[in-house]
């Protein structure tokens, strides 16, 4: 009996030596956690209790008395406690700062995994993955929102779930240009009416504008718009009421040899300088080898030289790198803007 406990702390201290080589064995080990024996006794029974020395019978104590079967691993315990953090210098390197996992596929669908290993890769099918494993996540909907209590499913950089590429922004036409603005009000009229500008070859414009737009298959168009100050008048409705009213002659154009982007009108303002005609006016471009294009200019006002304008619509472009935000999220850069993943 006494050679089989002996051999029994043997194999323990054996287990416990195999826990600190591992230990050793993964000190570079990304998020690596290390681990530690722990013992117990097997089986154990006390015969007799220790006594205390008597000076009456002048005797002196005596120990306990005691047998077992040994020791035993009870349990070998992981260090989950966060390490240091420490900069890589590498932009998919991260590190979660607390609790948390991130949760990774492995080769087998649906077999899901937790770690905190954070040094990210991309394998050659584009699939964003660490040791092997894929990283998983939530994929955004066409309107950039992300159900977290849908099912994860692993992150691929190249493309979609329905297959189709992420590497490429598909172009998109321009259907709505936006302007405002101001213009000098003490600007002279050069129209012969408060709705006929006249001769327009006649006439040098007040304020210029230019807006960039884009054609279906992505080609890019500056498109500029002139504004002319046409005529100030007192106008009375059916009514009798008199409004004092001043109209800017407004026109789209495009210098460039394949585009003709015809479009013009007149704005109107009162005294205050507010627009009373509709902020909504169309110009229909028309482009060598496509297909005419609309465009809906929107007016908030009118404009100036140093007026602000935007537009829809964008160019064919091409992904060039991806980083990690962080908040963990993946992000594909590309060439213009950037598109989360």
């Amino acid at each position: 009996m006494s050679v089989y406990a002996a051999l029994t702390a043997l194999n323990a201290q054996q287990t416990k030596l195999d826990v600190i080589g591992n230990n050793l064995a993964n000190v570079s080990t990304v998020a690596y956690k290390s681990q530690s024996a722990t013992f117990s006794d097997l089986l154990s029974q006390t015969l007799s209790s220790s006594s205390a020395a008597s000076t009456t019978s002048n005797t002196g104590g005596t120990n306990a008395k005691q047998i077992g079967l040994g020791v035993s691993v009870a349990a070998i315990s992981t260090n989950v406690t966060s390490g240091s953090i420490t900069s890589t210098g590498v932009d998919t390197d991260v590190a979660i700062n607390g609790g948390g996992y991130f949760i990774v596929e492995g080769d087998t669908t649906g077999s899901y995994y937790f770690t905190r290993a954070g040094n990210f890769g991309v394998d050659a099918e584009g699939n964003l993955n660490v040791n092997g494993y894929k990283v998983c996540g939530w994929e955004p909907d066409a309107d950039q929102v992300i159900d977290t209590e849908a099912a994860v499913s692993g992150i691929n950089l190249f493309y979609n779930a329905d297959g189709s590429s992420k590497q490429v922004i598909a172009p998109e036409k321009t259907t709505t240009a936006t302007m405002d603005g101001t213009l000098d009000s003490t600007t002279e009229a050069q129209g012969d009416s408060v709705f006929d500008i006249g001769a327009t070859t006649d006439v040098d414009a007040d304020a210029s504008a230019t807006i960039s737009v884009y054609d279906a298959l992505g080609n890019e168009y500056d498109v500029g718009v002139d504004y002319t100050k046409c005529y100030s008048a007192t106008v009375y409705d059916k009514d009798g009421t008199a409004t004092d009213l001043t109209t800017v002659y407004w026109e789209a154009s495009d210098s460039a040899d394949n585009v003709n982007a015809s479009g013009s009108g007149y704005l109107a303002f009162d005294s205050t300088g507010k627009l009373l005609t509709g902020t909504y006016y169309s110009s229909n471009p028309t482009v060598t080898g496509a297909t005419p294009e609309t465009y809906t200019f929107a007016k908030t006002y009118d404009i100036s030289m140093t007026a602000a304008t935007d537009a829809n619509g964008n160019k064919l472009v091409n992904i060039d790198d991806f980083t990690v935000s962080m908040d963990v999220s993946a992000v594909s850069l590309y060439t213009e803007g950037s598109i989360s993943v």
